[in-house]
């Protein structure tokens, strides 16, 4: 199976993006930074529109998109959030907002950006169920971390410790993998950090940013089998993606 983590950086350049979903063809998507509405905005392409335009282009038919807030755009009410496609149903779902919850704006909001939260769902596929939990974590200036970042990813770790079987964890964690935050996340849950063992210093596109850290992960339990891990190069988002192909060990 093929799963894909991408940061979408709200949609910027969202012209990108069917082209890239259509020759992926993967199995998963999960998604961060992501815009969905009922229909597009007027004069902005498909920005606002941005999760029905991948899925449409990706084919995905399952989908679980949680917001951590909402707007109106020009008449148009607009989400904001992370979100989870798949090939396959989901057996459940649920949302843990690791800060803050869900709120309806009058007006795009500054004061709630570090609103996070993380997507957790059993994907039902022929091979076996398979846990895939998708988040964007709390956000510093400094991909050290703080705190912050510690506590709040602890608090979706309380939550992963009770997962049994086969378990992926994806997103963008806004952190480099030396932070305390990351290592005790990692050990805590007993997962492999793919970016680390697949030798991916950096996760950001130069293109359109300086930065440069690996914040974008994706770990696995024991009960998965990674066969390649790969970041696009496709210009998406100030973010790359991440692509696994992997396997349900029986």
């Amino acid at each position: 199976m093929k799963l894909i983590t991408l940061n979408t950086w709200q949609g910027r350049i969202v012209r990108n993006f069917a082209p890239f979903f259509q020759e992926q063809q993967a199995d998963i998507l999960c998604l961060q930074e992501l815009h969905s509405s009922t229909q597009p905005v007027t004069n902005w392409l498909d920005t606002f529109h941005l999760l029905e335009t991948i899925q449409e282009a990706s084919a995905l038919e399952n989908q679980y998109f949680s917001p951590t807030f909402s707007y109106d755009v020009m008449g148009v009410e607009v989400a904001f959030g992370n979100g989870i496609l798949s090939k396959y149903p989901f057996n459940n779902q649920q949302t843990l907002f690791t800060h803050g919850q869900y709120e309806k704006l009058a007006a795009k909001n500054d004061d709630i950006h570090n609103t996070r939260n993380a997507l957790i769902v059993q994907v039902h596929s022929p091979s076996g169920d398979v846990t895939i939990v998708n988040t964007h974590a709390h956000w510093d200036k400094n991909p050290n971390g703080s705190e912050l970042s510690l506590q709040r990813l602890e608090k979706l770790t309380k939550v992963l410790e009770n997962i049994q079987g086969p378990m992926i964890v994806a997103g963008d964690f806004n952190l480099n993998r030396e932070t305390e935050a990351i290592q005790s996340f990692k050990k805590a849950l007993k997962l492999t950090d793919l970016t680390e063992r697949s030798g991916i210093t950096n996760t950001l596109n130069n293109l359109v940013t300086s930065y440069k850290v690996a914040c974008d992960y994706i770990f696995i339990n024991d009960s998965i089998n990674a066969k390649n891990l790969q970041l696009s190069e496709a210009l998406l988002s100030d973010h790359k993606a991440l692509i696994l192909d992997f396997d349900i060990k029986r």
